[in-house]
């Protein structure tokens, strides 16, 4: 599950606040994910399940 804070996401692998228009994104399934770094980014694709609950 995504978590939304006043137009910002949460980065689901380390939990920081970040910009919806930050660069470090990944479309999955159809839904956008925000990171706050490329390793972040990195760690979510390489096992997107372990962070979303799948």
């Amino acid at each position: 599950m995504q978590l939304e804070t006043k137009g910002n996401d949460i980065d689901l692998v380390c939990g920081m606040e970040v910009s919806a228009e930050t660069t470090n994104k990944v479309v999955y399934k159809g839904k956008t994910y925000h990171f706050c770094s490329d390793q972040c980014q990195k760690h979510f694709k390489d096992n997107p399940q372990k962070y979303i609950g799948e």
